[in-house]
């Protein structure tokens, strides 16, 4: 028992998750996921709220608002892109 003063210590500095997802794990989620990403993919694979609230405004925002939201979602996440919000390489 000399070490249980540890674990609300570890619980203190670990990320809380949502229904068992971290929102760095919800963010490779969403970046990650294939083009063809239909309702059914996104409920069975993205379960923490903070992310499906993220991902669910991200289309009703100005294009600058979107990136700003993005930036700091990605900082949140300790990501350096997202591959779904990449802008497209030039033709």
């Amino acid at each position: 028992m000399k070490c249980a003063w540890l674990l609300p210590l570890l619980f203190a500095c670990t990320e809380p998750t949502h229904h068992g997802q971290s929102f760095t794990d919800a963010v490779h989620v969403i970046c990650d996921a294939p083009a063809e990403a239909d309702s059914a993919y996104w409920s069975a694979n993205l379960k923490n709220t903070d992310a499906i609230e993220l991902f669910e405004t991200m289309g009703k925002l100005s294009p600058a608002a979107r990136q700003q939201r993005l930036t700091a979602a990605l900082a949140r996440a300790h990501l350096a892109h997202c591959r779904r919000f990449d802008p497209a390489p030039p033709r």
